[in-house]
Parts: C-alpha cells; structure tokens; sequence
C-alpha cells in the first residue's frame, strides 16, 4: 500500500485549527481516506482514535511530535490516502517527524512563545532554525511549499526551500511574495494564480469562525487552509471550495474559538491562546463583540514550562488587553498535582507558582484588576457572578478541554451560539 499523501504544519499559533479545517477539506474534495494528527489526538475520517493522555502514556510525547507514528492507519486504506500533520517544536529534536518527507509543507508563523524551554531554544531565529524541518522536508521536485508572507523571519527562511518546489505564499495584503498568493480584497479571500489572475475563493463574512472578519489570527488561518488546498492539487483552485469552506464549523469542545452565551446576556469566549499575540489578540475580539459599555474579562493561565522572563513579557503585553483579570493554574494541588519526576532541568512544578507570578506581573504592569484563583473551577464561578448583561469572558481552557467548556456551561448557565 503506498503511503498517504502528507501534507505537515508547524508554526506557533493556529497549527490546530488549520490542520483540523484542512483535513476535513480535503477529504470533502478528494473523497479519500484522510489521516489528521493535532495536539489533541489522531483521527482517521474525522472520527477520533486516540487522545493526548494516550499518546503521553504509550509514547511519553504529545501526538504533534513525531507525527509520522499515526501513517500506520494508511495500511487499511483500499487507496492512497491523505495524511494532514501538525508537527510541533518537539519534532526538530531527535524524536524526529516520523517519516522522510511530506508533499506538502505549511509554515504559518514564529512567535515569542516557547523561548527559554531548552537549551536551543533562546530567541525567535532559534525557533525558525528549529522549524526550518517544514522547508527541508518536502518531496524534491513534486513538493509544494505553503508560507506566511507577512512573516519576515519564515521569509528569510525561503531561499533555503529546494529550487524544484514550487510554492503559495499567503497573506493579508497582495504582495510580490511567491508566484502564487492568497490575499483578502475586499472582504473575499482571493487567488493571484501564476498567470496573474485574481480569483475570488470566499468571503470573511461567509466563514463562521472569522467572526466576520474581525479576528485576524482566523483570517491567517483561513488563508492557510486555502494556500493549503492549492498546493495539494498543485496550484489549482477546486471550483467547490467555497462552498465547503462556508459549512465548515469548528467542533465546540476542540477549544478554539467556542462561543457561548447565557441567558443574563453575558458571553463567553473559550479558547487555547497561551502566548502573547494570541491573548492580545482574542482580548481585542472579545472587546469588539463586547461593544460601548460591556466589560472584558480575562480568566488566563499559562504553561509550567516558561520561564519567569517570558511570563514577565506576556504580563506586560496583555495588561491592557483585558479589563479585569481572573488568574488560575494548570499546577493547582487539586485537579493537578506536581510531577516530581520530569525529566526536564530546566523546570519544575509547583501548586501556584505560576499563577502567583502572571498575577504579579500583571499588577505590576498597570492591569485595572486582578484575581487569583488557583482552581479552574472556582475562577469559571467567580467570574460568572462578577460578570454583567454585556460582558464577554474570555476563558483560556485547559488541557481537558471538554472538562473547561463543560465547567463554562454549568456555571454561567451558557450554551454554544
């Protein structure tokens, strides 16, 4: 059985997402048998067959590293099938992808998340040198390479994409990137093919978890998914995109953008931000659903594994983000116990630790205000009477993600919109 086509992700925001809508764009297109791997688990036609605790307690990684493990589900394919992988920062170590070589490379963007973790790890050019595996790795002369033409760090790393691959580059402007771009004009998202045509794919306003338009990290991701779909069937436009694009609604429990709203009139936004730009950005969405009058409240946390500079950094830029803040810990002494056993050096776990620093720092950073609440729980009740007809509450969900929705729904009484 010849192995799936593959098509792999990385990038520090918005990896999941793209993954999940690309595979289930693809397998609309192609009526294939279709593999896809996020941080969350793997599934095989969009039905799960593993999880996150699974893959920690057989493997040790989470499923975005060595993503390749999964290609095993191809051998009960009557056909090739396709494979979409996300590949976090873990599989540039010696876990490796999983494989030789994808057809398709996408590279979405380098944020500041993730510096200090290791000892290769110091700095923005470390990430991108560590993620360059995106670039390298796709198939000689039938590859195509995707990238974020508005990312001046992947752009450096262009020249170094084998001359034989032909590339997409998308971004929010039409710029003099790659012979083939994906822009917005408009409002629709549009097509600048090798002949120089403009072909208008869909419009912002018609794909759901856009928010019209107003949440530009989902407007990446859109433009993503559809530079995506042009490299997969080698830079040509399926004249059915559209139409599956506008039914394509991102599962309520995947944690990403899962709108709720209560009968008091207070919505809450759920959502897997965890470094600066996203909770900058999710905080300005929620301020613009919010509108004149409504406060935007924060319920945050951050990882373990950070170090106290960068939790210092993320502190001083989302402080304004926010009207008030709500803090919790994924190390609570509760839900969560410190693991005494890590094999990491660089970092331990301890109940509050977290927590107690972000607050800190966000106090001291001019935040209007600010609560810590080591449990998940009681920070989702407390916010849900401190919150009035007009709010919007921003919830930065947890590793259980469908425990944090459930929790949402129970206390403020929410239901998905």
């Amino acid at each position: 059985m010849k192995q799936s086509k593959v098509v792999a992700v990385t990038g520090t925001k918005g990896k999941t997402t793209v993954v999940t809508v690309l595979a289930e764009v693809l397998r609309a297109l192609t009526k294939k048998d279709t593999i896809h791997v996020t941080t969350t688990g793997h599934f095989v036609n969009g039905e799960r067959r593993s999880t996150l605790d699974e893959s920690l307690a057989t493997w040790g990684l989470v499923p975005s590293v060595c993503p390749g493990r999964y290609l095993y589900e191809s051998l009960s394919f009557k056909e090739r099938g396709v494979a979409v992988l996300e590949s976090s920062l873990g599989s540039s170590s010696i876990n490796g992808m999983g494989y030789s070589w994808h057809e398709v490379g996408i590279f979405l963007n380098v944020f500041k998340d993730h510096i200090g973790n290791s000892s290769r790890i110091k700095s923005q050019a470390d990430i991108l040198k560590a993620k360059k595996f995106i670039f390298t790795r796709i198939r000689r002369h039938e590859g195509w390479g995707v990238y974020n033409a508005d990312d001046a760090l992947i752009c450096s790393a262009v020249p170094d994409i084998d001359p034989s691959v032909r590339l997409v580059s998308f971004g929010l402007a039409d710029v003099a990137a790659s012979e083939r771009h994906v822009f917005v004009k408009d409002g629709m998202v549009t097509y600048r093919t090798a002949d120089k045509r403009l072909v208008s794919v869909v419009a912002l306003a018609d794909v759901s978890w856009t928010f019209q338009g107003l949440y530009e990290p989902s407007v990446y991701n859109l433009l993503a998914v559809v530079a995506g779909v042009i490299a997969f069937h080698e830079g040509n436009l399926p004249h059915v995109l559209s139409e599956i694009l506008t039914k394509i609604k991102l599962d309520p429990y995947g944690g990403r953008l899962t709108l709720l709203r209560n009968k008091e009139g207070v919505r809450i936004l759920a959502d897997y931000a965890h470094e600066e730009q996203s909770l900058c950005a999710v905080g300005e969405l929620a301020r613009a659903l919010a509108g004149d009058g409504g406060q935007v409240i924060g319920v945050v946390r951050l990882a373990y594994d950070r170090t106290e500079q960068h939790i210092a950094e993320t502190a001083k830029g989302i402080a304004k983000s926010f009207d008030r803040f709500v803090v919790y810990d994924k190390i609570d002494g509760y839900y969560r116990l410190p693991n005494t056993q890590l094999q990491s050096k660089l970092f331990t776990q301890e109940v509050g630790k977290v927590s107690e620093l972000l607050a800190d720092q966000l106090s001291a950073n001019g935040a209007a205000k600010v609560d810590r609440i080591l449990r998940e729980d009681e920070a989702i009740t407390f916010a849900a009477k401190e919150a009035r007809a007009g709010d919007v509450v921003v919830h930065i969900v947890n590793d259980d993600i469908t425990r944090s929705v459930n929790w949402l729904r129970e206390y403020f009484g929410a239901d998905f919109v």
